[in-house]
C-alpha cells in the first residue's frame, strides 16, 4: 500500500478508529497491527481483546478482524459496512483476508 500517512487519515484530519476484533490477545499479532497503526496514525481499539465481545456503539472507519469464530460477531462486524479485513482463514465474500506465508515461515526456522 503507498498511501501517505496524510491519506490514512478522515477528510477532517481525524485520526481513523480501527477496531481490532481478534476476541484474545496475541502478543505477536497485537504488537503487529499496533506498530502499524501508529505509523498510520490511527486510533485503535482493542477492547475485543479484553473482553472478547465488540465494543457498544462502536463507530469507527476500520476492522482487523478474525472471522470464523463467531459467526453472530461475524454478521455484526459485517453490518457496520466499514473496510475490513480478516487475518485468519475465513473471509466474507467482499472482505478481503491477509495470511501467514507458512512456506516462507518454514524456510526461515
Amino acid at each position: 500500500m503507498s498511501q501517505s500517512k496524510n491519506d490514512l487519515l478522515t477528510n477532517r484530519g481525524v485520526r481513523r478508529q480501527v477496531l481490532l476484533a481478534l476476541g484474545w490477545y496475541a502478543r505477536d499479532l497485537h504488537q503487529g497491527v499496533a506498530s502499524y497503526a501508529r505509523e498510520a496514525r490511527w486510533s485503535l481499539n482493542i477492547e475485543m481483546e479484553r473482553v472478547s465481545k465488540p465494543p457498544e456503539q462502536w463507530r469507527g472507519q476500520g476492522v482487523i478482524c478474525i472471522l470464523g469464530m463467531d459467526h453472530n460477531v461475524d454478521d455484526l462486524i459485517m453490518s457496520w459496512n466499514v473496510p475490513t479485513v480478516s487475518i485468519g482463514p475465513v473471509a466474507g465474500p467482499s472482505i478481503p483476508r491477509v495470511e501467514p506465508d507458512n512456506l516462507q515461515i518454514g524456510k526461515m526456522a
